[in-house]
């Protein structure tokens, strides 16, 4: 069970603790102010273990991402020649098409051949493409539709991420969240915690302060 995990296992334990104390017919229960000195007690525990887990949890993710940090920096697209053949073909036509074009509707067919073609390649091969998109601006001869074609390509390609990048914005993502969520929903609606301002049982919640 990770960390995440045993917080909202300790977060729906405490709700049921609590509504069993509320809804409790021990005459220990009947007043008030026991339920409420019991549930106090409940909630400084509960307190204590998820600080306790969840600075377990941001230990962890602090490792795991210097280590996908050192992955990510090395990590590439792999490609075999036949994929690199794609991507010369691919550009080679393009760059043929709008050299050859009369008027700018050939050359707007001819960047939707293109990525027609672009649709059907690989990450890897997508990835070699891009490399050669600088040499294929030198090759269309300033055409203004062409270099806008191209760039947006450039644009699109520059946003893709090997699966170790892709693995470190995901953990980098999971310890933003943190592993408490549950916890901080509680904090936020739980009869409990109502002496938190932003309890939505708080007086200051109500007053909207």
């Amino acid at each position: 069970m990770n960390h995440e995990q045993q917080i909202n296992k300790a977060v729906a334990k405490f709700r049921n603790d609590v509504d069993k104390i509320r809804t409790s017919e021990n005459p220990y229960y009947k007043d008030k102010d026991v339920q409420d000195y019991e549930i106090k007690a409940l909630r400084a525990e509960l307190d204590a273990k998820v600080a306790e887990l969840s600075n377990a949890h941001d230990q962890a993710i602090a490792q795991e991402i210097e280590q996908a940090e050192s992955q990510a920096k090395t990590a590439r697209f792999y490609t075999t020649e036949t994929e690199r053949q794609q991507t010369d073909y691919a550009l080679d036509s393009y760059i043929a098409d709008i050299t050859m074009a009369r008027t700018d509707a050939d050359k707007y067919a001819a960047y939707n051949r293109f990525e027609s073609r672009l649709d059907g390649m690989s990450e890897g091969a997508l990835a070699i493409l891009r490399l050669k998109l600088p040499q294929a601006l030198s090759r269309v001869n300033g055409d203004e539709i062409a270099l806008n074609d191209l760039r947006k390509v450039n644009d699109t390609l520059a946003e893709m991420k090997t699966p170790e990048e892709q693995r470190l914005d995901e953990l980098k993502a999971k310890k933003r969240v943190g592993a408490a969520q549950d916890y901080r929903r509680l904090r936020f609606t739980h009869p409990a915690y109502s002496h938190l301002r932003d309890n939505q049982h708080s007086g200051s919640f109500m007053r909207g302060n």
